[in-house]
Order: structure tokens, then C-alpha cells, then sequence
């Protein structure tokens, strides 16, 4: 049995670095969480989806319960380990911080329709995006949706989508959305009929009324682009081999050495002092 041992997830290059080992893996493995020291509860989405896609291939997975504290009670009440392994329990988000560990199956509408009320309604209104305006708000949880739909529509994906997110006292709400589909490359190489590499494909679809799709106008991530932008939040998307972020406000792509087979999107959001709200609305 291979094992791969895991640390601290802070950031996405690092929980990428994990899968790139879990990637090597060709018959059964342990994850080994015995001393992992931290990890950011979103990224979880990111480790459940790589173990779906083991598994589809016939890789037998296992975890080890974590020994620090921190890290057990954070995995438990995101419902992670509890998810995998009947053996742990799951306990109960006293502080209202996580956006819980989910799987959804393409077909499944209805759960996925739960957490998008759960998104809108309790986790971004009431714990997390409050200096937005209604309207702000309703326009980046439909960009969100707007995320799975693209998923659902054209990603291929026979372990479905991933999500988790966590809520941290520094003001700030992070949110991680995976998919283990074909990926934003080959959509948009089919669609303009062309080759592309994986980080212009993805910067491609990040203009505005860019799609792959008849019925929509981009990929549901204009807006959130925006709103990241001003408020110095963060926005990640890994598909294939392509990465895209925006940074500081600060906007850029590059290949990756590892090809991750589907799609990752990573969205912090920076709660900070300033209300903000849509051209037109009224004060």
C-alpha cells in the first residue's frame, strides 16, 4: 500500500502538491493524517474529489485519524472524514464557520439546489458577505450556481462535483469548487475549433460573453472577478495543467507541471470595512 502523508493545506499549489502525489498511486493507498498540523477546510473539496477519482479507478483509499486536535474537530464538523469513514462522527458546527464537505452527482438537482439556498440565504447573508448589497449578493450567488451549472452541463463528469468552504475569524470566507470533468481546455478548444494551451483556454473563458455554451454569456465569473478585485480577495482556477489567478488585484496565468484532471475553482472573499453594491442602485 502506497502512503502519502499530509501536512498543512494553507493553499491550493500545496493541496495540488498532495494530488500530484496521490496522482503516482496506481493500487491502494493511505492518506496518512496523523500529523497534519492544519488544513483550510475548503480545500477539502479538493481531497474528496481526487479520492472519488482513485477510486474510479480501482484504488482502494484509507485515512488515518488526525492526532491534532485542530485539524480533527475541523474535518469532522465539515463532515469530511465522516463522509469516507462511518467510523468517525460528525460534530456540530457550534460557531457556524464551515460550508460542509458535499458531494453532488451530476443528475442530482436537488441537492444541488439545497446548497445553493444554503449558500445564498445562511452561509454569504448571515456569516459572511454582510458589506454587500442585496442585489450584490444575489448577483455573485448566481454566479456561483452559475459555476455548477457550467460543471453539469459540459464537464463529463462520472464522480460529480465538489464543494467545502470555511468561514475565518480574519474576515474572510473561502470557498472551493471541483469537478473531475474534461476540463475548461478541452470545451474551449472544441468550441473555437482550434488548439489552445490550458492557461489561455482558461483566460479565454474568464472575458466577458465568452462561453462554451449556447445559453449563457461566460462562465459565471466576470462578476465575482470584479468584486475579488476590488476588495483584494483571491481567485484561483486550476483546469488541466492551466493556472489562473487574480491576486492583490493583480491578474495572471501560467502552465503547471502537474495536469489535474478536471477543474478547480478557488474563491476567497475579503470582508473588509467598505459596503459595495451595483451601478444604478440607490443608496
Amino acid at each position: 500500500m502506497n502512503t502519502v502523508s499530509i501536512g498543512t493545506i494553507k493553499s491550493l499549489r500545496k493541496a495540488l502538491s498532495y494530488c500530484a502525489e496521490l496522482d503516482q498511486c496506481t493500487d491502494s493507498v493511505m492518506i496518512d493524517l496523523s500529523d497534519a498540523s492544519f488544513i483550510d477546510s475548503n480545500f477539502t473539496a479538493l481531497l474528496g474529489a481526487y479520492i472519488y477519482y482513485l477510486e474510479s479507478k480501482n484504488i482502494k483509499v484509507e485515512i488515518t485519524k488526525p492526532q491534532k486536535g485542530i485539524v480533527y474537530t475541523t474535518l469532522c464538523k465539515n463532515n469530511f472524514l465522516p463522509f469516507f469513514n462511518s467510523g468517525f462522527s460528525r460534530m456540530n458546527d457550534l460557531t457556524q464557520t464551515v460550508i460542509e464537505f458535499r458531494q453532488f452527482d451530476i443528475a442530482d438537482t436537488a441537492k444541488q439546489q439545497a446548497f445553493f439556498d444554503l449558500l445564498r440565504a445562511g452561509l454569504l447573508k448571515s456569516r459572511g458577505l454582510v458589506n454587500l448589497s442585496d442585489k450584490v449578493l444575489k448577483e455573485v450567488s448566481k454566479n456561483i450556481i452559475e459555476l455548477f451549472s457550467n460543471a453539469v452541463s459540459h464537464s463529463q463528469s462520472a464522480c460529480g462535483m465538489f464543494c467545502a468552504g470555511q468561514l475565518f475569524p480574519t474576515h474572510r470566507l473561502d470557498v472551493t469548487i471541483v469537478d473531475m470533468g474534461v476540463g475548461i481546455q478541452h470545451n474551449v478548444a472544441s468550441h473555437l475549433k482550434q488548439e489552445v494551451s490550458a492557461d489561455e483556454a482558461i483566460r479565454w473563458a474568464m472575458k466577458r460573453l465568452n462561453s462554451t455554451r449556447d445559453d449563457i454569456g461566460g462562465l459565471g465569473l466576470y462578476l465575482l472577478k470584479e468584486l475579488i478585485t476590488l476588495t483584494k480577495g483571491k481567485l484561483e482556477i486550476v483546469s488541466n495543467n492551466g493556472y489562473y489567478y487574480i491576486k492583490d488585484g493583480k491578474e495572471g496565468s501560467e502552465l503547471l507541471e502537474f495536469t489535474f484532471p478536471g477543474t478547480v475553482v478557488n474563491i476567497e472573499f475579503k470582508i473588509d470595512d467598505k459596503y459595495y453594491y451595483l451601478k444604478g442602485e440607490i443608496e
